[in-house]
C-alpha cells in the first residue's frame, strides 16, 4: 500500500552579489535526503557573477531576478513563487546538512501545534572549514518572552509553516536589517509555537562581509522601529510588555558593542548612554561587563577560551568605552555618579581575565592572540 506523499519543502535563497557562496547554498538544498524539495533563488539586483552561478543549475532550481530592494522583499518574492506547505529562507552564504529538512519535516508533520521547527548550527569559515564554537538556544513552546530580548535563530535555521507566514503578510520590506527577527516576533505574538531539532544541521558561515559603519545605525533604527510596533500592540501579553525597558536596554547595548568594534567611539558612547539610562546596574556588574567584552568577538569566537586569550585587547576597549561614556556632556547625573564604581568593576573584569590568561599559559594553554582578523570577522 502506498504511503502518503511527502510534504513539499520550499527553499527560498535570497542573494545579492553572492556569487562566491550561493552555489554551495543551492547545492546543499538540492542534496537534501527529504524527497520533496523545490529551490527558488531570488537575485536581489546582483552585479557580480551570481546569475551565471545560478544558471549552472539549470532547471533544478527556479531563478528570479529583481532590482535591489533588500532581503525582505527578495524573500517575499520567493515565498510567492513557491508552493510547499513548509518554507525555509536559506541565506546565500549558509549550507544545510543533507538530513536537515527531513528532520525538521518530521517534527512539523508529527506536531501540528508547532509552527516552526529550527535546528542547531555550527560555524564555518570563508572556505567552509569548521570553527570551534557551536551553540544554539534550545528554546521551545511559547518563546516570545525570550525572543523579544534578542533574535534566537537565523532565517536559515527555521522551517516554518507557509500559512502562518502568509497570514502576517510575510517579511516587512521597509526593514533593511532585523527583518527575520521582526517576522519571528509577529508570528510568536500571534501564538506560534517553536520546536528545536537539537542537532547541528546548518553550517553558518562567518566571514569578513561588508559591515559598513552606516550598517550599525541602520540596524539600530530598524530594531527600534520593529520593537515600537510590537509594544504598541494592545494584545501583547502583559508579562512581555513589562520587559520593554530591558528589551530596549539590550538593543542599545548591542549597538554600543557593534559601534565599539567598528571604532566609532562617539556613536558607541551615545548608544551606551541610552542602554545605561534604562538599566544603570549594567555598569557595576562584573558579569555584564564581562559579557560586553565577550560580545566584542564575532559569534563563532565567543567561547570563554577566546575571551581569555584576547583579554588585554577586549578589556582595553571596555575601559575606553567607559571613559567615553562619562566624558559625554549629556551624561545624566545619576549615571555620572556611577563613574568610579564602573571603572572599578572594569578593573575587576580585566584582572580576572588577565589572571586566567597567565594561568593558562603557565599550564601549557593556548597562548598567543587571535589577531585582528578574528576581531573583525563575522556578520
Amino acid at each position: 500500500m502506498k504511503g502518503p506523499e511527502p510534504s513539499l519543502v520550499s527553499v527560498v535563497i535570497p542573494t545579492h552579489n553572492g556569487a562566491r557562496f550561493v552555489g554551495e547554498a543551492i547545492e546543499s538544498a538540492l542534496r537534501q535526503t527529504h524527497p520533496a524539495v523545490e529551490v527558488a533563488v531570488v537575485d536581489d539586483g546582483s552585479t557580480d557573477g551570481t546569475t551565471a552561478v545560478a544558471a549552472g543549475f539549470g532547471e533544478r532550481i527556479r531563478y528570479l531576478r529583481q532590482e535591489n530592494r533588500g532581503p525582505g522583499a527578495a524573500r517575499n518574492v520567493g515565498l510567492r513563487a513557491t508552493q510547499g506547505p513548509y518554507v525555509v529562507f536559506l541565506d546565500h552564504d549558509d549550507r544545510l546538512l543533507p538530513s536537515a529538512l527531513a528532520r525538521q519535516v518530521d517534527v512539523l508533520d508529527a506536531r501540528p501545534e508547532v509552527g516552526i521547527a529550527y535546528c542547531g548550527w555550527r560555524y564555518v569559515d570563508e572556505r567552509g572549514g569548521s570553527l570551534p564554537f557551536t551553540g544554539w538556544p534550545r528554546r521551545e513552546g511559547d518563546v516570545l518572552p525570550d525572543l523579544v530580548q534578542g533574535n534566537l535563530i537565523s532565517p536559515s535555521a527555521g522551517l516554518v509553516r507557509r500559512t502562518l507566514v502568509e497570514a502576517v503578510g510575510g517579511f516587512d520590506e521597509r526593514l533593511k536589517g532585523g527583518e527575520d527577527w521582526d517576522l519571528w516576533l509577529r508570528l510568536s505574538a500571534r501564538g506560534m509555537r517553536w520546536a528545536c531539532v537539537d542537532e547541528p544541521l546548518l553550517e553558518y558561515r562567518v566571514h569578513a562581509a561588508s559591515r559598513s559603519q552606516s550598517g550599525v545605525e541602520r540596524q539600530l533604527t530598524n530594531r527600534l522601529a520593529l520593537l515600537g510596533r510590537l509594544f504598541a500592540d494592545p494584545a501583547l501579553p502583559e508579562a512581555v510588555r513589562r520587559l520593554e525597558p530591558r528589551v530596549h536596554h539590550n538593543v542599545y547595548l548591542r549597538a554600543a558593542i557593534d559601534y565599539t568594534r567598528n571604532g566609532q567611539r562617539d556613536e558607541a558612547s551615545r548608544a551606551l548612554l541610552e542602554a545605561v539610562r534604562r538599566r544603570p546596574a549594567v555598569l557595576t556588574e562584573v558579569r555584564s561587563l564581562h559579557e560586553f567584552c565577550r560580545r566584542l568577538l564575532p559569534p563563532a569566537y565567543r567561547h570563554q577560551a577566546f575571551v581569555v586569550e584576547e583579554a588585554e585587547r577586549l578589556t582595553r576597549l571596555l575601559r575606553q568605552a567607559l571613559r567615553d561614556l562619562f566624558a559625554r556632556p549629556d551624561v545624566d547625573p545619576a549615571v555620572a555618579r556611577l563613574r568610579w564604581r564602573a571603572h572599578l568593576t572594569a578593573i575587576r573584569v580585566t584582572a580576572r581575565l588577565v589572571r586566567k590568561r597567565l594561568l593558562g599559559r603557565a599550564v601549557g594553554g593556548r597562548g598567543g592572540p587571535l589577531g585582528h582578523a578574528v576581531a573583525v570577522a563575522g556578520r
